[in-house]
């Protein structure tokens, strides 16, 4: 996140984040395939992000 700032890019962090969040930069990057991953965190939600 600190880079993401330091860069003038939003401070969006990765825990908690909503799939519908993550799919719109993934989208606009170009990625086709944004899925919440089946794998057990306790931490972090995982996503499977295919470009």
């Amino acid at each position: 996140m600190t880079t993401s700032l330091a860069n003038g890019a939003a401070a969006l962090g990765t825990c908690g984040m909503p799939e519908a969040v993550v799919r719109e930069p993934c989208t606009e990057a170009g990625c086709t395939s944004v899925a919440r991953s089946t794998q057990e965190d306790p931490f972090n939600l995982l996503y499977a992000i295919r470009p």
